[in-house]
């Protein structure tokens, strides 16, 4: 079951309300929250693209993180920027969820942090860091990725990685768990070439390199 948070907007207003009181939110008031009771019987939830301030979305992470059933997390489209690795990390205290979407929220040079802190997690195997301008911080964001001994599929399109993508696909290609890369529509162009070999050095079933 699928729960959108752009269908509570009650819920938004409500965890908005707390965080701006600036004040400690405590475990039984968090617990007293619509999300909080909604999010305990759910597997999947969908927090993309909602408008609301990057302390509210963390709040959101911090709840979502206490469900006993939620496995998949969607938080693209939410411009969480320097918000990224702090949120990441409230999500990865869960011991459940497995896959995290964060593309599109322009983390930039808080990728790798970002990264650092979904790979702290024993659980979370597949990840979608596209759309985030990483550009020359690619190397590092992949180089989490890659320290991850569970980690399995990485999303890293559109990321305008150029010059860095093929020590991108380097790094990624040295993890012994990593079996699934899409670094396609990354503006390689003549990197396109060596960025497809260092990949193919490792049994990477699909690399989306056909755009690149």
């Amino acid at each position: 079951m699928t729960l959108s948070i752009q269908e509570m907007e009650g819920a938004i207003k409500e965890l908005h309300a707390l965080v701006s009181q600036n004040k400690t939110i405590s475990v039984e008031t968090m617990q007293q929250t619509i999300l909080y009771k909604a999010v305990q019987d759910v597997s999947i939830l969908d927090a993309s693209g909602i408008e609301c301030s990057p302390e509210t979305l963390l709040f959101v992470a911090k709840i979502t993180a206490t469900s006993p059933s939620i496995h998949t997390v969607y938080m693209s489209d939410n411009n969480l920027g320097k918000y990224g690795p702090a949120t990441a990390a409230a999500l990865v205290s869960s011991n459940i969820i497995h896959t995290v979407d964060m593309s599109s929220n322009n983390l930039g040079k808080y990728g790798p942090a970002t990264a650092v802190a979904l790979i702290r997690s024993d659980t979370v195997h597949t990840v979608d860091i596209g759309r985030n301008q990483l550009g020359k911080y690619g190397p590092a964001t992949a180089t989490a990725f890659s320290n991850s001994y569970v980690m399995q599929t990485v999303y890293m399109g559109y990321n305008q990685l150029g010059q860095y993508g093929p020590d991108t696909a380097v790094i990624l290609a040295s993890s012994d768990t990593i079996h699934t890369v899409h670094i396609g529509y990354n503006n390689l162009i003549m990197y396109g070439p060596a960025t497809a070999a260092a990949l193919k050095v490792v049994p990477i079933c699909w690399t989306g390199l056909q755009q690149v």
